[in-house]
């Protein structure tokens, strides 16, 4: 099982790395709703889904993805008990 903090850190790697945000932005945006506070808009947040279903290799509900899944914090803690 995959621990909190190196999900936290892959997270962060992975929207560098796709271009979704930089760095600084990401590791500040750990806690933040990633939509209302305008880090990312409804395209990113799709790929971000997409990237993190291919790396990961799993299957996010997209209502889940949405609803609940809305910080890099909490789709580390999703994926904390799925991997």
């Amino acid at each position: 099982m995959a621990k909190l903090d190196d999900l936290r850190t892959q997270l962060v790697d992975l929207c560098v790395e796709h271009g979704l945000l930089d760095r600084d932005a990401a590791l500040a945006a750990l806690d933040l709703d990633l939509i209302e506070s305008g880090v990312i808009d409804s395209t990113g947040l799709a790929t971000l889904k997409a990237i993190i279903e291919e790396t990961w290799a799993v299957d996010i509900p997209e209502p889940l993805f949405i609803a609940e899944l809305r910080t890099l914090s909490a789709v580390a803690k999703y994926l904390e008990k799925k991997v």
